[in-house]
C-alpha cells in the first residue's frame, strides 16, 4: 500500500497507529535474535577468560602496546640519559642500560598476554638502582610514555613456605590488579620455590593457573573451597607492565633460583658501579645543602659548616651500602638538630655552627661553648672514639686482647684511605672467636668491640646482640632458618654475640643445630659487610665446634684468647666493684685478699669464675657488713672492714 505524504507527519505527532507490514516484523525479530546471541557470545568470552581458555578466543586487532601518546616511540626518549645524568651521578652505563629496557617494547611487540618487559637490576646497595628507576618513571610519565609514574612492590621475602600460599596468592592478584605500570619483585631469594614457579610462568607465558578454586569478593581473591561460583577465577595474568627484579649478585643468583632458562625471559640486565669519589662528593654536597634548607625552613635555623662537616660525611661511606650512610648522616644531624630546637629557647634564625673536632661533631651557638651535637639524641650511640678507648684501656688486665682490638683501626684506616684516593678496597672481614674460661670478659670487650667499629666507621650501628642456642635452634622441621635469620638481620649494623657457641650443635645427629650453623655461615656471607659474628667459649670445645662446618673456620681471621686473671688483677676487680657500689676498703683488706685470690686462680680459675669470683667476694663481704653494722650503729655505713670478707672457698662458690 502507497504511503501517503502525510504519514510520516502524523507518525511525528501521534505516534504508528497502523500495524507494520510483515517484512518489518520479520526484520525486528531477527535482530532480536541477533542482539541475544551478541550478548550469549560476550558472556561465554568472559566465562573463558575467568577460567583460562583465552587463547581460544579469536584475536583482536589491537594497538601496540605502549604506544606513546604524542609521540613516537623513538623519539619520546630522545635526550633523555643526559637528562637522567642531572640527578644520577656516575652510573652513565647503567642508566643507558635502563633506557634501552623501557624502550624495548615500543620497538618489539611483546608477548600478547606476557609484560611489557622484564629487567633485572644487579649492583651494590644504596647505589642509586631504585632512584634511577624513579627519577625514569617519572619522566617517562611527562612526556607521555608511561600511564603514570607508579611503581609497586611485592616483598617475596614474606612467602618464605608454603604455608603462607593464600597470602600469596591474594597479595599478588592485587598488585596485578592495580594501575602502576612497573612491578618491583623484591627479595626473591628469600622466597618458597612453589613461589618462584608462578612467577616464572608470569615472565615466560604472562599467565599461571591458579592451584585451587579462588573467587574475586570486592577486589580480594579468597579461596571458594568447595562452594559454587558462577565466576571462579582460575588464573592470574602479568598485565601490561614492566617486570623488575632486584639482585646484588647479578644474572647468575637469578638463574640459581629459577632455572637457566628464565634468563631467556629477562633480556635487559643493568648493573650499577661502585659510586666514583666525583659522585660520592656531588651526594655528600647535596646532603648538607638539603640540610640547610630544612634548617632554614623547618627549624628556623641557619646553618654554618665548614668544610670538616662535609668531609666526616664522606668518611661515613661505605661501599657495601653505597649511599646509604650519606643519608643517613644527613637525617642523623637533623634529628639532633631538632632535638636542639625542642630542648632550649632558641631565637628564629639563629646562626649555629657545625664543626667536626677529633671525631666528634661538634655545635657551636654564638657566645657559647662547643657541645657534641649527637649527645642531644636520646638513647643513640655517640659514636666518641676517645671515649671508647679510654674504656677500653681502663679494662682490667687483656693487654693482648685490648692490642687485637685497637689494630682494627688502623686496617680500617687504610682501606678508607684507598677508597679516598679511588683504589681498589675490599671490606676486611672482621668475624672474631673468643676463647676463655668465664669471667674473662669477653661479653664486655664484645659489647665495646660494637661500640669501637660503629666509632671508626667499620659498622653502622654498633650494638650488641647476644644469643645463646635457644634463639637460635628451632624446635620443629623448618623453624630454624626463620630463627637465624632473624637474628641476623636484627644484628645487621652492629655485633651478633653467641657465648658458648658450641652448644649450637652436639654432633653429627643434631640435624638442627647443623642447619642452625649453616645458615649462619649462609647469612654471614650474604651480610659479610653489615655484621661483625663474635662466637664465645671454651678453647677445646670451639675447635671441635669449628670442625662441624666446614667454612665455618675460614670466615673467622681473628681468634682472641683470653688469659685468667692473675691475683692482683682480681684484687683491682674488687676494688672497682666496691667502688662502683658506694664503698670503700679499709686498710689491710687488701693484704687479705690477694693470697686468696693467687691461690684461687692457681688451683682452678675455670670453675672459680675469675672475674666473678671478685664479685661474689664483694657481695658476699657486703651482707656480711650489714649484719655487722646491727650490732654497731655507730659503724661507717660505707666502710668495708677485713673481717667483712669471709674467704672460705665452700661459702663463696654457694
Amino acid at each position: 500500500m502507497a504511503s501517503h505524504p502525510f504519514d510520516s507527519l502524523y507518525d511525528d505527532f501521534f505516534g504508528s497507529s497502523r500495524a507494520k507490514p510483515a517484512e518489518l516484523r520479520q526484520a525486528d525479530h531477527l535482530q532480536k535474535q541477533l542482539d541475544e546471541l551478541s550478548a550469549l557470545n560476550q558472556e561465554l568470552q568472559q566465562q573463558l577468560t575467568r577460567d583460562g581458555f583465552s587463547d581460544l578466543l579469536p584475536k583482536k586487532e589491537e594497538p601496540k602496546k605502549g604506544a606513546p601518546t604524542g609521540a613516537s616511540g623513538a623519539a619520546g626518549f630522545d635526550g633523555l640519559l643526559e637528562e637522567l645524568e642531572q640527578t644520577v651521578w656516575g652510573q652513565t652505563e647503567f642508566l643507558r642500560s635502563l633506557i634501552r629496557g623501557f624502550r624495548r617494547p615500543f620497538l618489539l611487540d611483546p608477548p600478547a598476554d606476557g609484560p611489557k618487559n622484564t629487567l633485572l637490576l644487579c649492583g651494590g646497595r644504596n647505589t642509586g638502582r631504585r632512584f634511577a628507576l624513579t627519577q625514569l618513571c617519572t619522566r617517562l610519565q611527562q612526556r607521555g610514555l608511561l600511564k603514570n609514574n607508579r611503581i609497586d612492590t611485592l616483598d617475596l621475602s614474606l612467602y618464605r613456605t608454603p604455608a603462607e600460599e593464600t597470602l600469596f596468592y591474594q597479595d599478588l592478584y592485587a598488585v596485578l590488579q592495580g594501575d602502576a605500570p612497573v612491578l618491583i619483585w623484591e627479595n626473591y631469594q628469600a622466597c618458597a620455590p612453589r613461589f618462584l614457579e608462578v612467577i616464572r610462568d608470569l615472565v615466560l607465558t604472562g599467565r599461571s593457573r591458579l592451584p585451587g578454586r579462588y573467587v574475586e569478593q570486592k577486589g580480594v581473591l579468597v579461596s571458594a573451597g568447595t562452594a559454587l561460583s558462577r565466576s571462579p577465577v582460575s588464573q592470574i595474568t602479568a598485565g601490561d607492565r614492566y617486570f623488575v627484579f632486584f639482585s646484588e649478585k647479578g644474572p647468575q643468583e637469578l638463574a640459581d633460583r629459577f632455572g637457566a632458562p628464565f634468563l631467556q625471559g629477562v633480556p635487559d640486565i643493568c648493573c650499577t658501579v661502585s659510586l666514583s669519589p666525583q659522585a660520592r662528593q656531588k651526594i655528600a654536597n647535596r646532603e648538607m645543602v638539603a640540610l640547610a634548607r630544612q634548617c632554614r625552613e623547618k627549624l628556623r635555623l641557619t646553618l654554618q659548616r665548614d668544610e670538616t662537616l662535609t668531609q666526616d660525611c664522606l668518611s661515613h661511606y661505605r661501599e657495601n651500602s653505597g649511599a646509604g650512610e650519606l643519608l643517613q648522616y644527613r637525617e642523623t644531624l637533623y634529628r639532633a638538630l631538632s632535638q636542639l630546637i625542642l630542648t632550649r629557647e632558641i631565637k628564629p634564625d639563629t646562626p649555629l655552627l657545625l664543626t667536626v673536632e677529633n671525631g666528634t661533631l661538634q655545635a657551636t651557638l654564638p657566645g657559647e661553648e662547643p657541645f657534641p651535637l649527637l649527645s642531644l639524641l636520646p638513647g643513640v650511640y655517640l659514636g666518641d672514639l676517645q671515649k671508647i678507648e679510654e674504656d677500653l684501656r681502663d679494662i682490667v688486665g687483656l693487654e693482648p686482647v685490648k692490642k687485637t682490638i685497637f689494630s682494627l683501626k688502623e686496617l680500617f684506616a687504610v682501606q678508607q684511605r684507598r677508597r679516598q684516593e679511588g683504589l681498589k678496597t675490599e671490606s676486611p672481614s672482621m668475624h672474631m672467636i673468643f676463647t676463655g674460661n668465664p669471667g674473662t670478659g669477653k661479653t664486655t670487650i664484645a659489647r665495646l668491640t660494637g661500640r669501637y667499629l660503629k666509632a671508626i666507621g667499620a659498622l653502622s650501628g654498633g650494638q650488641l646482640i647476644e644469643v645463646s642456642r635457644a634463639d637460635l635452634v628451632g624446635r620443629y622441621v623448618g623453624h630454624t632458618a626463620p630463627l637465624v635469620n632473624s637474628v641476623l638481620r636484627s644484628a645487621l649494623g652492629g655485633v651478633l654475640f653467641i657465648d658458648e657457641a658450641y652448644s649450637l650443635c652436639r654432633g653429627e645427629d643434631d640435624s638442627f643445630g647443623l642447619e642452625a650453623v649453616d645458615t649462619l655461615v649462609k647469612g654471614m656471607e650474604d651480610h659479610r659487610n653489615e655484621l661483625v659474628v663474635i662466637l664465645a667459649g671454651y678453647l677445646d670445645e670451639m675447635e671441635a665446634f669449628l670442625a662441624s662446618n666446614s667454612g665455618l673456620a675460614s670466615r673467622f681471621p681473628h681468634q682472641i684468647d683470653f688469659p685468667d686473671y692473675t691475683g692482683e688483677e682480681l684484687l683491682r676487680i674488687a676494688e672497682i666493684q666496691v667502688k662502683s657500689k658506694g664503698y670503700r676498703m679499709a686498710p689491710g683488706c687488701g693484704e687479705k685478699l690477694l693470697p686468696f685470690f693467687t691461690r684461687a686462680q692457681e688451683e682452678n680459675a675455670r670453675e672459680n669464675g675469675n672475674g666473678r669470683l671478685a664479685r661474689n667476694v664483694v657481695e658476699t663481704a657486703i651482707v656480711r657488713q650489714a649484719g655487722r653494722l646491727m650490732d654497731d650503729p655507730e659503724a661507717d655505713l660505707s666502710l668495708l672492714l677485713p673481717e667483712d670478707f669471709d674467704l672460705s672457698q665452700e661459702e663463696i662458690s654457694e
